[in-house]
């Protein structure tokens, strides 16, 4: 069983420590990729809690930490557990440490329970748990976003056919230039006339059969693209018209959106802007950003390659916010929609607060809009001339106080 999160306490190490029965097992390996340094993320940083705790012991290996679940259970099985595991059940109903899981944490979480379900289709077999937490999620951003990642893999699946016949006339047009320039060699030394003839023939038919197949690949590349198009523009649809409240399904809302621009438009080109919006999301924590960040990582590789330290970038967003679950004020300012188009809402709840003057600053920092405003509760700010991407909009309050939300122009 692969662990794919940070900390193993509370209820993830509750449902380590009791997978499988008592008799189940001697011990049970949790395979945790301590090698890639690129994902340092991925190792359990209270590792040595643990141990000391005596809930697990520590067997070295070369590429891989044991987790050795002690004397706890007999025999041995080397199969890890099909679903549902512990941790599984743990997210279903919504038991979690709130010390150590936290927004996007369990919101992570869910869209890997949501993920794996909406990969088994029936889920007859399974507790009604499992088909409870399925159709409560499926409106929400936990189930909306898993099912445009179902979507885009279906799409490019139905024509998996399509692609292995482009790959095998690839192959074959790699042999006619292969068979092409070893005829060209032989004409370079070649004197004898009907040698020649007969060597330009085989030349000219080898053009021909190179010239069908570029013209049937490219026929088909545009009806895979054109098959495509339906599909990929109806989950755009859905991801564009999501409603999300918080920064990491901002995040992957706005990855998503380039992401599709990608796939449609078959251009995997990222202008100045977008870099700049994708390579701030890139260098955002995991834990506190979400799953988006490693989209952003992916794209950002399509030009450069970055190593990130998670270690690092978490320890340093982790010192700047709590990260216990202690109760947070409801914002006093509310912006809508997001993403905006033409026209940004901007309330303030508060009572007694009102905007004396707003700023609006783009991610690279450059202020794009100052205006001073007649003390009102509400704005409308027009974005029609604005690029679309991430701005910062700051509001200064009558009583001084200073207000900062982020918003999306699409």
């Amino acid at each position: 069983q692969t662990h794919m999160g940070n900390r193993w306490i509370g209820s993830h190490t509750i449902g380590a420590y009791n997978y499988g029965g008592l008799f189940d097992r001697l011990k049970s390996k949790f395979i945790v990729n301590a090698e890639d340094i690129s994902n340092p993320d991925l190792k359990p940083n209270n590792f040595t809690e643990n141990v000391s705790r005596s809930w697990f012991g520590h067997d070295s290996a070369a590429n891989h930490f044991t987790l050795n679940c002690g004397t706890v259970g007999a025999g041995f099985n080397p199969v890890p557990r099909s679903f549902p595991r512990s941790d599984d059940e743990f997210v279903a109903i919504g038991v979690y440490d709130t010390a150590y899981d936290w927004g996007t944490r369990i919101w992570s979480s869910k869209r890997q329970l949501y993920a794996e379900l909406l990969e088994r289709g029936s889920l007859q077999s399974y507790p009604s748990i499992y088909g409870s937490f399925f159709s409560a999620n499926a409106a929400t951003t936990v189930g909306r976003f898993e099912q445009i990642e179902r979507g885009i893999h279906q799409a490019y699946f139905a024509r998996n056919n399509d692609y292995i016949t482009i790959n095998d006339w690839l192959a074959e047009e790699d042999s006619i230039f292969s068979l092409a320039l070893g005829i060209l060699t032989e004409l370079a030394t070649e004197e004898d006339s009907s040698t020649l003839v007969s060597l330009l023939d085989d030349l000219s038919v080898l053009s021909e059969s190179l010239q069908d197949l570029q013209s049937d690949r490219s026929l088909l590349a545009a009806e895979i693209d054109s098959l495509l198009a339906i599909p990929l523009g109806n989950l755009e649809v859905l991801n564009d018209t999501l409603t999300i409240s918080e920064d990491y399904e901002e995040y992957q809302q706005y990855v998503n959106a380039l992401y599709f621009n990608m796939l449609v438009d078959s251009d995997w080109e990222l202008d100045s802007t977008q870099r700049v919006e994708i390579e701030y999301i890139s260098e955002l924590c995991p834990y506190f950003a979400g799953p988006a960040v490693y989209r952003a990582r992916a794209m950002r590789s399509l030009y450069e390659l970055v190593h990130y330290s998670d270690d690092t970038i978490c320890h340093e967003a982790a010192s700047e916010r709590t990260r216990y679950s202690i109760p947070i004020k409801p914002s006093e300012v509310m912006v809508f929609p997001i993403p905006a188009k033409d026209l940004l809402v901007v309330t303030i709840s508060e009572v007694g607060e009102q905007v004396e003057n707003f700023r609006i600053f783009s991610l690279e920092g450059k202020m794009v809009e100052n205006q001073k405003t007649d003390s009102v509760n509400n704005l409308l700010i027009p974005l029609s001339e604005y690029p679309n991407g991430l701005y910062f909009l700051e509001l200064l309050m009558t009583s001084g106080k200073i207000e900062t939300v982020k918003f999306l122009k699409n």
